[in-house]
């Protein structure tokens, strides 16, 4: 049993090899001549218009109820991580309010989504601060070559799923850069951290979380809704698995009608101690 095992684990290190020795290969073609590649072709110097924002879609929302404030500030590893620092114009010097910070999609920049969030949420008192994660947006980090992302350009052959984060990504519903960043990297993961994102399993030790309290949201048409259900199953309490009716994955990333902003009020209130 105990050899089976081995050879089982064995193959599957070697599949994985395999597959991701493939998907250099075909990003090194790629790279010969990305205009003709719908993953790189060069992006147009007007974004087109979305197809799908509806559902109050409003990405770059700006907050006429807090100050913005750009920080700085160094990681463990000595670099600098950019942020927008979010306070409730309602704040009175030597107040004590209860602070969240807000991340981005995966691949994605502050502007995307999380600066939405983050007002949103600071909207209801709260202190927010929305971060580029390193080695994206204005924060530092290299390198920064390309692999995979989403698409540039559609055609017949483009999936669903793909066509769902093109419509925020790369038109004017969600299109956005960080600072000195150019258009065309965006979304695009370097090689060396799809190497380490295959050996990153963010389940394990979930349970470690605990007693702190979870909240996970999903759309329940999202394509990622499974991920959601199995953290939820592997996490302890005390927690709680939100389902927003009608909604995509892409769709909680800016369509202020489907995102269940009462729900975060709520839950953040409870747990963090806000007072009204």
């Amino acid at each position: 049993m105990k050899a089976k095992k081995i050879s089982a684990w064995t193959s599957s290190l070697l599949l994985g090899l395999t597959l991701f020795g493939s998907t250099m290969a075909g990003a090194s073609e790629r790279v010969a001549d990305q205009s003709k590649d719908p993953w790189f072709a060069p992006l147009p110097k007007v974004m087109p218009a979305p197809r799908y924002a509806d559902h109050g879609a409003d990405n770059f929302y700006k907050s006429s109820k807090v100050t913005r404030k750009p920080v700085t500030f160094k990681n463990q590893f000595n670099m600098k991580v950019a942020g927008n620092l979010y306070i409730p114009k309602t704040y009175q010097k030597g107040q004590k309010l209860p602070a969240v910070i807000v991340g981005h999609p995966m691949g994605a920049v502050k502007e995307q989504s999380g600066t939405l969030y983050a007002q949103k949420i600071t909207d209801q008192g709260f202190v927010t601060l929305a971060v580029d994660t390193p080695y994206w947006g204005s924060s530092e980090g290299a390198p920064r070559k390309l692999l995979g992302g989403t698409t540039h350009t559609l055609n017949e052959q483009t999936n669903p799923i793909q066509q769902e984060f093109y419509d925020f990504y790369r038109t004017t519903r969600g299109a956005a850069a960080g600072k000195g960043q150019d258009m065309n990297t965006t979304t695009h993961p370097t090689y060396t951290s799809n190497v380490k994102f295959m050996n990153f399993y963010p389940f394990q030790d979930i349970e470690t979380i605990s007693p702190r309290p979870m909240l996970f949201i999903t759309g329940d048409q999202a394509h990622s809704r499974e991920f959601s259900e199995d953290a939820y199953r592997r996490a302890k309490g005390p927690k709680e698995l939100y389902y927003v009716k009608g909604a995509g994955h892409v769709d909680l990333y800016d369509k202020t009608e489907l995102i269940p902003f009462d729900k975060i009020t709520s839950f953040f209130s409870q747990y963090l101690h806000l007072k009204k």
